[in-house]
């Protein structure tokens, strides 16, 4: 036993099992967050809860918990319809409502903006040039969401065409600037040349804005009437439909396949709604190609100072200044200096250093002005 302890062995023991406690706390964190996290895209069910007062509410059951003050329990009801409620969430008491149901008719439309409409599809236009011979409504919706996908492709070709003549002409302009600005005459071959591109261009540009113009109007004809439960209409283009689906009537593969594209587009999907909807991949790219650029510059000076740190370098006071740094900055998370450097030289001397120039700015300025303008 006294050896067991002359070794060290607790000491041992002791960092196996607090070694052993983080991993397993991280480990319950990361749980945690997956089960939380990856629930929230499964498509639940919608509840209809017909309250004392007459009206009707529709929505997500998301938890039931007790009154603060231990009355009964209260209901927190994912509501969506935020262009007609200006909420999307709402908590309503056990007591004020006396039935609840889940009808089969009712739909979850994902939007692009406003967020979710929870209601009952009442009809869907679709240009009768287009329209084939379908048996219900939803079958109408579905279609003409296929229908308008095409459409939509259509304008983001006519888009990015813009988008390239637009880049033309700006090229265009910027060489007839730079030949201006090295004394090139107005009257020279090479101007006159640029002029006329730009005047053609200029002309596609109009046509190209036309029929983008015209393809959007075509685009606008493809919509639908909703409504919510208390009678309220809605008019949601088709091509502003993200997902539709009726999630009281969905089978297990039909919620598998929801989900499934929901997690697909959190990857590789773009964000709406100010970035609280849609996908991260804008920042997953972003990301990752920050970690690239950082590797490519730092990995070889890394190495080459290690080297030189290593075997070259004496036993100096800066040598010695450089191992500690180097020592901080590998033991350290990347958080911290960023959270110190903004706190330092963003909201410590980053205001002070404006307040100084802007000072001076202000206090040269009348110099400047009779400087260029001379004396009255």
């Amino acid at each position: 036993m006294k050896q067991f302890v002359t070794r060290g062995e607790p000491q041992v023991w002791l960092t196996a099992a607090a070694l052993s406690a983080t991993l397993l706390m991280g480990l319950a964190l990361i749980m945690v967050v997956l089960v939380n996290g990856l629930g929230t895209f499964w498509p639940a069910q919608l509840s209809q809860f017909a309250m004392n007062n007459g009206q009707q509410l529709l929505g997500e059951v998301l938890q039931q918990e007790p009154l603060p003050d231990g009355s009964g329990d209260r209901i927190q009801l994912k509501v969506g319809n935020r262009d007609l409620y200006g909420i999307d969430f709402r908590w309503i008491s056990v007591a004020d409502f006396n039935q609840q149901t889940q009808p089969e008719d009712v739909v979850c439309i994902e939007r692009m903006e406003y967020g979710n409409f929870y209601g009952n599809l009442v009809a869907v236009t679709v240009p009768s040039s287009s329209q084939g011979e379908v048996a219900s409504l939803w079958s109408q919706l579905e279609q003409g969401r296929d229908l308008v996908a095409e459409q939509q492709e259509i304008l983001d070709d006519l888009v990015d065409e813009v988008s390239d003549i637009s880049r033309r002409i700006e090229s265009c302009q910027i060489s007839d600037h730079r030949l201006a600005y090295d004394g090139v005459m107005e009257s020279s071959s090479e101007r006159i040349n640029l002029k006329q591109q730009i005047e053609l261009l200029q002309i596609e540009f109009a046509a190209q804005l036309a029929k983008q113009r015209q393809q959007r109007g075509v685009i606008e004809r493809y919509y639908a009437e909703f409504e919510d439960v208390n009678g309220r209409a809605v008019h949601i283009g088709l091509a502003n439909i993200v997902r539709s689906y009726q999630p009281n009537q969905l089978s297990v593969f039909g919620s598998v396949a929801i989900y499934a594209d929901k997690l697909l587009e959190l990857f590789v999907g773009e964000p709406r709604e100010s970035n609280t909807e849609g996908g991260l991949f804008p920042a997953i790219f972003g990301t990752v190609l920050l970690i690239f650029v950082m590797s490519i510059f730092s990995f070889p000076l890394g190495v080459i100072a290690a080297i030189y740190l290593s075997e070259y370098a004496g036993d100096g006071i800066m040598v010695r200044l450089v191992r500690i740094a180097v020592n901080n900055l590998a033991g350290i998370p990347s958080i911290v200096y960023g959270i110190f450097g903004l706190g330092f030289f963003v909201y410590g001397i980053g205001s002070g250093i404006d307040e100084l120039f802007f000072a001076i700015a202000c206090q040269r300025q009348p110099l400047v002005a009779v400087v260029c303008c001379g004396p009255a």
